[in-house]
């Protein structure tokens, strides 16, 4: 028969046991709950992340259609007009003007055309407002500070720094530069262009383009609120 000491020694290592078991149990307790409040809070940070994608999304694709709806609105404008035997300057900066004075989201408006291609009268305008050395119709509307000014376009001819215009006219179709500086007024700005070919019989005689500021563009973004110190990166498609 067990004695007395037999009896609480047995007791005590049960006890002990008890609270090994017990302790193992908490703590694997305490792990699963961990592993499932981790599980939840990655689970709401995704779908947080998510939203805050979306919005951003929507944001640059609404940016991108209302500026590609306007040039095109813009250009069919000056092809319209010239088709009428409209072809004074004037009256096609006033679309110009007007396309940027209308559309909040745009830097500047622009077209250039070939030597002579838009009205045949190049020399006529050599260094007159809005025209450089060469005399083509070159006109950049703008902005600048709360005015809207106007320059003639710069590097058009140079690959690379003229892409702008080069790409539009000799591919014959509607381009959407990669990013890239520019001068404009007294300041670079780097911005991404929207450019649309005026093609007559196979042969492209024009480009009429906008601007888009991407400091514009970043400064919206960072105004969409990302939880868990996430950030926007907008890519371009290089």
């Amino acid at each position: 028969m067990p004695t007395e000491k037999t009896l609480r020694s047995l007791a005590q290592q049960l006890s002990l046991r008890s609270a090994i078991a017990i302790t193992i149990l908490v703590s694997l307790c305490s792990l699963v709950t961990a592993a499932i409040f981790e599980n939840a809070a990655r689970k709401q940070a995704r779908e947080l992340g998510d939203v805050a994608a979306a919005q951003a999304v929507a944001e640059v694709r609404n940016q991108f259609e209302r500026a590609i709806g306007a040039t095109t609105a813009m250009r069919s404008a000056i092809v319209a007009a010239r088709r009428q035997n409209t072809a004074d300057r004037h009256f096609h900066d006033g679309i110009l003007r007007l396309t940027l004075a209308e559309n909040s989201e745009l830097l500047g408006t622009w077209t250039g055309w070939e030597p002579d291609a838009f009205d045949g009268r190049d020399a006529e305008f050599v260094n007159a407002e809005g025209h450089d050395a060469t005399g083509r119709y070159i006109p950049y509307w703008h902005r600048e500070d709360q005015d809207i000014k106007l320059a003639p376009l710069t590097d058009y001819t140079q690959p690379g720094a003229g892409d702008y215009y080069i790409l539009a006219q000799q591919g014959q179709k509607p381009v959407l530069l990669e990013p890239y500086s520019y001068k404009v007024g007294d300041r670079m700005v780097m911005m991404t262009s929207i450019a649309l070919p005026v093609v007559q019989d196979g042969r492209g005689l024009g480009v009429v383009g906008s601007d888009l500021s991407l400091d514009e563009m970043h400064s919206r973004m960072a105004q969409i609120k990302v939880p868990f110190d996430g950030h926007i990166t907008v890519l371009s498609a290089k």
